[in-house]
């Protein structure tokens, strides 16, 4: 019995390393998507939130509230799994030097802080702690927006991982949540009720580009890239092995390369 138990444990142990890297990106957006879409319709629906709100006062009330903490907490944690299998593949395929490894790390770093401010923002909604759920949601803004900026970069300086579709694509939309992000503290800055619907649409223009921007990374993790001709993607066990069996000869010599 003690043995059909272990072999089970390590028979799904096997199972979850290998879904793909891809899959995981599309259900992290997918499930901050039908999050957002779900606590907006409530709220909308329910008069507990204007037409064009803040995200965060789609969170406020019940039910909504329900869904948001369910919602947005999941996404952060699936979110952190994207950070570090997308740091996983930049150091495999995207850093001919040890510099650039380091640099993966750091615009990880953000990620992973992002994420976590994510979850919080989720948790705490702005009637039960305006302070701490404001200050969740600054440094989701700004870390999300350093991590877009740090990979976007960094694939684009190795073409052989990425496409150019892609970084194109990667590279519009940290310019659009920049720019969101700039107006919506201006307008703010101005008056926060007078300019309350254009705050709003600040605040969903910078989701917008973030989920597309984060879904976007499921092209490279799948294999998709231009410079990857035999198609290798990654796996939910590059976490702690590394890419995916039948990588380049020059990634498995490098020395240098170490998984998380």
């Amino acid at each position: 019995t003690v043995v059909r138990a272990l072999k089970s444990v390590e028979m799904s142990e096997v199972m979850i390393s290998q879904v793909s890297a891809g899959t995981v990106v599309r259900g992290t957006v997918l499930v901050a998507f039908v999050t957002l879409a779900t606590t907006y319709t409530i709220a909308v629906l329910h008069r507990d939130a204007p037409l064009v709100p803040m995200i965060s006062d789609t969170f406020v009330y019940a039910p909504e509230s329900y869904v948001s903490r369910f919602g947005v907490v999941t996404a952060s944690a699936m979110l952190q799994l994207v950070v570090w299998l997308l740091r996983s593949y930049l150091c495999a395929f995207a850093s001919g030097h040890r510099a650039w490894r380091w640099f993966a790390t750091v615009h990880s770093l953000c990620g992973a802080v992002a994420s976590a401010a994510m979850g919080l923002v989720g948790a705490i909604n702005d009637q039960e702690n305006l302070k701490y759920h404001l200050s969740a949601a600054t440094v989701f803004f700004y870390s999300v927006i350093l991590w877009q900026v740090g990979y976007t970069a960094q694939l684009a300086a190795h073409p052989s991982a990425t496409s150019f579709r892609s970084v194109a694509l990667k590279a519009a939309c940290a310019v659009s949540a920049a720019l969101a992000l700039t107006a919506f503290f201006a307008f703010a800055g101005l008056d926060l009720m007078r300019y309350y619907t254009r705050i709003a649409a600040c605040e969903w223009v910078l989701a917008a580009a973030t989920g597309l921007s984060v879904y976007s990374l499921g092209f490279e993790l799948e294999g998709g890239a231009s410079g990857r001709g035999g198609g290798i993607g990654m796996e939910l066990g590059s976490l702690w092995r590394g890419p995916a069996p039948g990588d380049d000869e020059e990634d498995k010599a490098d020395e240098d390369y170490r998984p998380l």
